[in-house]
């Protein structure tokens, strides 16, 4: 178990934990402040099976050394504590993952691991209908879209592979909360750290705190609202967003999420060698990543999507080949981490998505179906999603999932997997 030195100090702090939220709500019965605790429990076990793509850059799996059978079991608490206008949230994950990975035409050996992750812990405090602080570990999101929110600088996470297994790590987050009336809204943010992730972004380079300041305004009806962000980081330049959306009628809605940056921080293959830089780091060219999309509410609950991504920062088709080149070169960690964690949210410049949910199918009612094709029109790659969920119970569900991938070796979409198949079940107390 590699991971014996975080798991003990974490499960040693457990009865302390305990023994204070004891007290604290002790002294909260006595002082006549109303309590209210809640608690749910979830229990994940899933397996999957991933077919890597045998290229020039990892051939026969054997630098990135992806695995090939996978087994994970979490248990994901989730605990509220409501003191009057105080609120404590905490959603810790106790972690036991199992692997076997195949490279070189040979398996390893069982690779087992233990963690305990925190992915949310907060405080909360409000001080009137309208203002609200809040300080600790959190995830908070925004816009329209289906596949991500430029505009949402401090989360770069992109959800076409979302399924159960799939969570947002927190960030150190200060947020004080404003509001007048229901219709506009200001959200102050103050990142003070990227939780436990520090490098799922952009390879080799620690955290940069950032503030981000979001004003939104909602019709009365909610059947628009538009909203913009500004903000800058520590090493980051000035960054600014927009986001919109309006319905047309009760069931298409039209919505874009666009966010301008001055130059970009992502990793790049040079031109002249066999390496990667970051040329535009001092560059003052405005970056531009914009999503259009397009969604269509039917009346049984299905909901389609149509989306277009452009990057003007992103790699062109003939950096896409040529990192791949770099990397078949020598895959040092110098070339693997650039190509694998570039500092972009999708390596290319320009993609459409594709979303259709449709939950409530026959026979019983219990079965959502989720399917999700991205195409990339950088390189011509395409993959293709597949998810669903059979609710067995009101807490058990089952769940699968498949992912295929269309391309050269070395495009985008395909460049890491063929494939991949998750078989799961969830059971919630």
């Amino acid at each position: 178990m590699t991971s014996r030195a975080r798991l003990r100090p974490a499960l040693a702090a457990l009865p302390l934990a305990a023994l204070l939220v004891a007290a604290a709500l002790s002294a909260a019965a006595r002082a006549g402040v109303d309590v209210d605790v809640r608690a749910s429990l979830e229990w994940l076990t899933a397996g999957r099976w991933l077919a890597a793509r045998d290229t020039a850059a990892n051939p026969d799996n054997a630098v990135l050394r992806l695995e090939t059978l996978s087994l994970d079991t979490e248990l994901r608490p989730r605990l509220k504590l409501e003191l009057g206008d105080l609120t404590a949230v905490a959603r810790p994950r106790f972690i036991a993952a199992f692997g076997l990975t195949r490279a070189g035409g040979d398996w390893g050996e069982l690779a087992r691991d233990a963690d305990v992750a925190v992915s949310e812990a907060f405080l909360s405090y409000r001080f009137s209908d309208a203002i609200a602080l809040t300080y600790g570990l959190q995830v908070f999101d925004w816009g329209p879209g289906e596949l991500l929110s430029p505009s949402n600088r401090l989360f770069h996470e992109v959800a076409f592979l979302k399924d159960p297994l799939w969570l947002v790590p927190g960030h150190h987050l200060l947020r004080l909360n404003a509001s007048a009336g229901k219709s506009i809204t200001a959200v102050l943010l103050v990142e003070l750290g990227a939780g436990d992730h520090p490098e799922a972004f952009r390879y080799g380079e620690a955290h940069d705190d950032k503030a981000l300041l979001k004003l939104e305004y909602m019709a009365e009806d909610g059947g628009a609202w538009i909203g913009a962000t500004v903000g800058a980081g520590v090493h980051t330049d000035p960054f600014w967003g927009l986001y919109a959306a309006a319905w047309l009628g009760d069931s298409v809605m039209l919505y874009l999420d666009a966010a301008e940056t001055a130059g970009s921080d992502a990793w790049y293959p040079a031109a002249d060698a066999p390496a990667f830089t970051q040329r535009e780091r001092a560059s003052e060219r405005v970056r531009t990543l914009a999503l259009v999309g397009a969604r269509y509410a039917f009346e049984q609950g299905a909901d389609l999507r149509l989306e277009a991504l452009l990057d003007d920062a992103g790699w062109t088709e003939a950096e896409v080949r040529r990192g791949a080149a770099t990397v078949a070169a020598a895959p040092t960690a110098e070339r693997v981490g650039p190509w694998l964690l570039p500092g972009l949210e999708l390596l290319g410049r320009a993609y459409l998505h594709l979303a259709l949910r449709v939950p409530q199918l026959p026979p019983g009612d219990d079965l959502t179906l989720q399917v999700r094709a991205l195409a990339s029109l950088t390189d011509g790659s395409l993959a293709g999603f597949l998810g669903l969920s059979w609710e067995v119970s009101d807490a058990t569900a089952l769940f699968a999932s498949a992912l295929v991938t269309s391309g050269r070796d070395d495009a985008e979409l395909a460049r890491l997997a063929r494939g991949s198949l998750t078989l799961g079940v969830t059971h919630a107390w």
